[in-house]
């Protein structure tokens, strides 16, 4: 890996692109780790160590999860629509006002679909994850800052 200082301007747009990038998918953790490997420089240690750095990164965290957990909670409703809305049109695609569990017709309309039921099943574990990642960063800011 060539060091920062021999970076080419091209080189510098590539890396930096990839590490803005990073942190619009998975977050300022995962870029800040990104930045790293890269080569990037590390900040200072007495702007790393300050405590008012510290609390800002973390509301940075904070905001950047809460943003992600608010996405993920779309996702998840627009999901969960298209599977009843996949129930709907299965139902009335066979004639049927309603289908009781455990019948051939259930089964069919379950295998019919799956692809939503585990569409609508991956987006609320990724929903559930931010959830947890959220609180986890909260509850750490908040013993860290001494707020209760």
């Amino acid at each position: 890996m060539k060091p920062f200082s021999e970076w080419t301007p091209a080189e510098m747009q590539l890396n930096t692109a990839m590490v803005t990038e990073c942190r619009a998918i998975f977050g300022i953790v995962a870029a800040r780790q990104l930045a790293e490997s890269l080569g990037f420089p590390a900040p200072p240690d007495c702007i790393g160590e300050a405590p008012e750095m510290k609390k800002i990164a973390w509301a940075v965290q904070i905001a950047d999860l809460a943003i992600q957990m608010r996405s993920a909670e779309i996702v998840a409703a627009n999901e969960s629509q298209m599977l009843t809305d996949a129930y709907r049109d299965f139902r009335r695609m066979n004639g049927l006002e309603s289908i009781a569990e455990g019948t051939p017709e259930y089964d069919r309309m379950m295998q019919a679909t799956k692809g939503e039921y585990d569409a609508k099943v991956k987006a609320r574990a990724a929903m559930y994850s931010i959830r947890r990642k959220l609180r986890a960063a909260i509850d750490r800011h908040q013993r860290e800052i001494g707020a209760a």
